[in-house]
């Protein structure tokens, strides 16, 4: 049924926002007239950039990791909740069989999905410690600077000068890169991306599967359904 899949494109659609999103939050804002007259007085123009880029990184952790489970759900069996047990008792014999039967096909893939890093680090972020297991290190001009979703880089940075000198020091933004992120030893940017398509490939792995079993049948929706 193609009304099945629309949800699931939906997530991969909401994961592709919020990945463009987290990269945007380490863009510095575009400096106009005025902006550049503040700045050369010796302000800085202040960004805030961990916010958004750790909100919109969790969000899509949480959407990519859900892709597998809606398909699991939409087309196969999903004997977790009890709700979802109760459900599928009601179906018919037959549908019972052909989900059993896709879930079967479907399980190495889901799996192999399930043991990557970033579906690790949405299970942390979200029933053990909040965030996500990323770190990041920026190696500025006048020091180096560790941060985390919980723990803040500094805004600016100054040259350390004698008391007397120090009118003539200008405060320099700290500002990250993708490079400057990682998730365990792996740079986050690539793991993310790697994420991202392994979730659109299992998409794909399961339309094939659900030819195979399913061949055009009638499947009832999920709990939820309008």
């Amino acid at each position: 049924m193609d009304k099945l899949w629309r949800g699931i494109d939906a997530k991969l659609d909401y994961a592709q926002f919020h990945l463009e999103k987290t990269s945007e939050a380490l863009v510095p804002p575009r400096l106009d007239a005025h902006m550049v007259a503040i700045e050369a007085s010796g302000a800085i123009i202040g960004h805030e950039w961990q916010r958004p880029f750790f909100a919109h990184f969790d969000a899509f952790l949480s959407a990519t990791k859900s892709v597998p489970e809606i398909i699991r759900a939409c087309f196969g069996q999903d004997d977790g909740p009890k709700e979802m047990r109760e459900w599928f008792e009601r179906l018919t014999d037959d549908e019972q069989s052909r989900r059993s039967q896709f879930s079967a096909a479907f399980a190495s893939e889901l799996n192999r999905f399930r043991s990557m890093a970033l579906s690790e680090a949405r299970n942390i972020s979200d029933h053990r410690r909040g965030v996500a297991p990323v770190v990041g290190e920026i190696v500025g001009m006048f020091g180096t600077y560790v941060f985390s979703a919980t723990e803040r880089a500094p805004s600016s940075e100054v040259r350390q000068v004698e008391p007397e000198y120090g009118w003539l020091v200008k405060p320099r933004p700290v500002l990250p890169t993708w490079s400057d992120f990682y998730i365990g030893a792996e740079p986050l940017f690539d793991a993310a991306k790697a994420y991202l398509e392994a979730a659109r490939t299992l998409r794909q792995t399961a339309s094939e599967i659900d030819r195979q079993i399913h061949s055009g049948k009638s499947l009832t929706e999920p709990p939820g359904a309008e």
